[in-house]
């Protein structure tokens, strides 16, 4: 369909990733669509939006399902990346892995010359069939399994399978069984942020970015969120005195390095990778800010107490 539109700008596409029941079909589907991606010549295009529908595995102790071979990147997420090159926007939801900003063969020599907006909401599973958190310290406990293995039907044979009513509304049951990660998994996470980190100063033209992972266990009472964000300085901010802040773009005077860690800390050479952000291109210096520092400094009142 997309092959003739090559004065397309904007593009978003949404995929149900969902497919819980027979992961060999999800499996296939993500390497159909990176296989189309890849052969996508849309040479104007210059904004996207990719939202890979996927809904939170109820068993946080259950091992999410493997995605791709062993020993080599995610599909998906290595096709997107060659996609994205020459976009301005780029927006993202879904399972990914750090070869969505890490180039394999080419880290030294890529760059996203014309990136400004960089949006990537991750899932808290890898397409490796691992996670991205694990519990928290304070929680002494491991739950345990408790779900009954389900019996596996081919799906060719889906046509011999007696219809159960309750057994088809629990594939839909929405409640949670087990949640409890809600803590950075360092050897996990660690080389996803770094992948960010990297792929941020290679971005000459960045105007703001953001890496968030939406947890389902509850601190302080609501679902909690862990976000690295990248704002650059508006010179127009200097003309709004006393908070120095764009109305327009919304963004201060100066680089800003948002965080909301959950309690996870990068070691030295990630965390001074993500305060040279823009430094390479922008004069102003960076300014470190909590979440909640940030909300109150842009006058937006933060009920929820900050993570300890």
């Amino acid at each position: 369909m997309l092959r003739p539109e090559e004065s397309l700008e904007s593009l978003k596409i949404s995929m149900d990733d969902d497919e819980k029941r027979f992961p060999d079909i999800r499996v296939r589907h993500r390497n159909e669509v990176a296989q189309a991606i890849g052969e996508l010549s849309l040479p104007a295009l210059t904004k996207v939006d990719f939202d890979f529908f996927h809904r939170r595995q109820r068993d946080e102790t259950a091992q999410p399902p493997v995605l791709h071979q062993a020993g080599v990147p995610d599909p998906l997420s290595s096709a997107i990346l060659e996609f994205s090159l020459n976009l301005v926007t780029l927006k993202l939801e879904g399972v990914f892995d750090d070869s969505l900003l890490r180039p394999i063969e080419r880290l030294g020599t890529t760059s996203w010359p014309n990136m400004k907006f960089l949006d990537i909401n991750l899932c808290i599973s890898t397409p490796a069939g691992g996670w991205y958190f694990t519990k928290r310290d304070e929680l002494h406990y491991q739950p345990q399994h408790t779900q009954q293995p389900q019996a596996i039907t081919a799906h060719s044979d889906l046509h011999l399978e007696k219809f159960d009513f309750l057994k088809e509304a629990g594939y839909a049951s929405l409640d949670p069984v087990h949640v409890f990660r809600s803590k950075a998994d360092d050897a996990i996470l660690a080389p996803f942020v770094e992948a960010y980190a990297d792929a941020l100063l290679m971005m000459p033209k960045l105007s703001s970015a953001a890496l968030a992972v939406q947890l389902e266990d509850h601190i302080e009472g609501e679902p909690g969120w862990f976000c690295i964000a990248y704002f650059a300085p508006c010179k127009s901010a200097h003309d709004h005195p006393p908070r120095l802040i764009c109305p327009r773009c919304n963004r201060g005077a100066t680089r800003q390095l948002v965080t909301l860690l959950l309690g996870w800390e990068p070691d030295d050479k990630l965390a001074a990778k993500l305060r040279r952000t823009g430094a390479e291109f922008r004069a102003e210096p960076m300014v470190e800010m909590t979440m909640a520092e940030f909300m109150r400094y842009h006058g937006v009142e933060d009920d929820a107490s900050e993570p300890e």
